[in-house]
């Protein structure tokens, strides 16, 4: 029997924590479980990648039109990170995302 945090299976929190991907605050609230690393790890990479979605949007929309040309691909790379993290997290593995993986990794630790 798979180990429950907050009246969820472990893998079906780890999902949940990265949903919605606009606004994580599900995985805020994963976080403030202390129990689970795994759910932890997810739910606070889920939210690095949340500040670095906002960070990248903030930085193309002040660069005029060269960002509106960019942002479209910006979208597109923090849709699959989530879509990445999302399956991972459902099939019960710490894969680490790119730029944000590493970060989470060191909060909540081994």
């Amino acid at each position: 029997m798979s180990k429950r945090v907050a009246g969820f299976k472990r893998r079906t929190a780890a999902i949940i924590a990265y949903l919605p991907p606009g606004l994580p605050v599900l995985g805020a609230l994963l976080l403030m479980l202390r129990g689970d690393k795994f759910v932890r790890f997810h739910a606070l990479q889920s939210l690095f990648l949340a500040v670095l979605a906002y960070a990248g949007f903030m930085l193309f929309s002040f660069l005029g039109a060269l960002g509106w040309v960019f942002l479209p691909f910006w979208i597109l790379v923090i849709f699959v990170l989530w879509l990445v993290g999302m399956v991972e997290g459902g099939k019960g593995k710490r894969f680490l995302l790119p730029l944000v993986g590493k970060w989470a990794n060191r909060f909540v630790g081994e």
